[in-house]
């Protein structure tokens, strides 16, 4: 990805006492639309990933691990966090028209 060798902080993470740039405040429009776009793809194929293997379970009657109760309940937050990425799409679109 184009976004992981360069030099600058994760969302979220600070350096220092004052810090107050985030992520987002060093990179370009540019970069920002293609780090959004690719957090889309990676996200909806994570989920898409897990649907599967819930419905390989589910399809051969296995029982229910830890791990199908936490994808399913992750599932909940990843359509939210999908949702409010691609709404971060549509503005950052809007914004540059």
């Amino acid at each position: 990805m184009w976004w992981s060798s360069r030099k600058i902080a994760l969302p979220g993470l600070r350096r220092g006492a004052g810090a107050q740039a985030s992520f987002f405040d060093h990179l370009t429009p540019t970069e920002q639309q293609c780090w959004l776009a690719e957090m889309v793809a990676w996200l909806e194929q994570k989920m898409h990933r897990e649907q599967a293997y819930l419905a390989r379970r589910q399809a051969r009657s296995r029982y229910y691990t830890a791990t199908d109760e936490a994808y399913e309940r992750d599932s909940v937050y990843e359509q939210a966090l999908l949702g409010f990425l691609r709404e971060m799409e549509l503005r950052q679109r809007e914004e540059r028209r």
